[in-house]
């Protein structure tokens, strides 16, 4: 009796699982999909009601926004920020973690709260003084301006994620490699890295990830030359009409760099949260 008991818990504790994993899919991916889907729709089909689901798909909503919006050109725009952001914050931000996730002095909690509460402070605090501080310098609507503002978004972020993965390293093979005569660099990049590289993985993909999401540094840091994706989007709407099927296609072009990263490091990112986690 106590089995069945108990296999009659865990058949439900399943079902509950799959109910809740189908209920999530369907009110995150159904939205998703359906922008997919209406980005190869004409206005008036995607505007009809009911709904039209068989009609004729066209792939000229992606020529007319690449070609005659200067979308090629913004989209190179964001993929190079988002890139060098990312990869700027993992080369500074590691040995910044590596120092904090191993050495405990007075004020290292402090020092920690203070770096996460540069990411989770608005962006706006800091946009419209980075515009004055750049127009006096020339730098407004630069790569070098947006990748600083970028920057720090993401370098932040990767500390803070980091040296959690960094902490979670055993420090006696370290003290072992130091005994066998390794540098602190050795063990940083030789040692402790390629133990913490789902975390490395992971880390990497939520800064690239959250700056290729900029909204508010894209329109007000980048108004003509170093517009971005997100930002750019907005002159998809005028006053006089708005083309909703065109706007589908941009919002599947920013869309889609980040389902493909994400899914290509599912397994990374996975491993990673599981050990930050711990």
């Amino acid at each position: 009796m106590p089995n069945m008991v108990l296999k009659t818990k865990k058949k439900l504790y399943y079902t509950m699982r799959i109910t809740v994993a189908l209920i999530a899919l369907i009110a995150f991916g159904l939205p998703i999909m359906w922008v997919i889907w209406s980005s190869f729709k004409n206005l008036v089909d995607v505007i009809a009601l009911p709904p039209k689901v068989i009609v004729p798909y066209q792939i000229d909503n992606y020529t007319r926004l690449l070609f005659r919006n200067h979308f090629d050109r913004y989209v190179l725009n964001t993929i190079v920020v988002a890139v060098t952001a990312t990869a700027v914050a993992l080369l500074l931000g590691y040995p910044a973690a590596y120092f904090l996730g191993r050495y405990r002095f007075r004020g290292n909690n402090a020092l920690n709260y203070f770096v996460l509460s540069l990411f989770m402070a608005p962006p706006i605090i800091v946009a419209l003084p980075f515009s004055v501080f750049f127009s006096r310098f020339r730098l407004l609507d630069t790569f070098a301006g947006m990748l600083t503002a970028h920057v720090t978004i993401t370098l932040p972020l990767a500390i803070w994620l980091l040296q959690g993965f960094v902490s979670e390293v055993d420090v006696s093979i370290e003290e072992a490699a130091a005994l066998d005569g390794a540098t602190i660099t050795q063990r940083m990049y030789a040692i402790v890295l390629p133990n913490i590289r789902s975390g490395f993985a992971a880390t990497a993909l939520l800064c690239f990830l959250f700056s290729w999401n900029d909204f508010l540094y894209g329109l007000i840091l980048g108004p003509f030359r170093m517009k971005l994706l997100p930002a750019a989007t907005i002159g998809l709407v005028s006053y006089a009409h708005i083309e909703w099927n065109v706007i589908c296609a941009a919002a599947t072009i920013i869309v889609t760099p980040a389902l493909i990263v994400t899914f290509g490091l599912h397994n990374e990112l996975v491993k990673g949260f599981r050990q930050f986690l711990r």
